[in-house]
């Protein structure tokens, strides 16, 4: 499973993290190299979560974003509940198990 699309700006993150459910956001910058290679990695663990909204957001759209999210390092993760709560912040270093592990107890915990 790939993300749903782009998202370039806050209004529209805000939007997506108030849906039902959990929303996953994974920002990044075209200058990040960590950044690309993580990519395909969030990617494919979303695979085993297909009940989780996934979108990508680059920061090079709007800087604004880093002050409104307080983004101070790249790649990131976010996931918001369905009331647009943050329940996850996962930045710099991605560990793939980790982060599985955290998904699941946070899906365990909403179901």
């Amino acid at each position: 499973m790939s993300f749903k699309g782009e998202l370039n700006s806050y209004d529209q993150i805000i939007q997506h993290a108030r849906k039902p459910g959990l929303t996953l956001f994974y920002f990044s910058s075209t200058r990040c190299g960590v950044c690309h290679s993580m990519r395909p990695v969030v990617e494919n663990l979303l695979k085993d979560f297909p009940e989780i909204e996934s979108w990508f957001v680059s920061i090079d759209q709007d800087p604004m974003i880093q002050g409104q999210l307080t983004v101070y390092s790249l790649p990131l993760v976010l996931i918001f509940d369905g009331t647009g709560k943050e329940v996850l912040r996962r930045g710099r270093f991605l560990v793939q198990n980790q982060l599985k592990e955290e998904i699941s107890r946070l899906i365990d915990f909403d179901n």
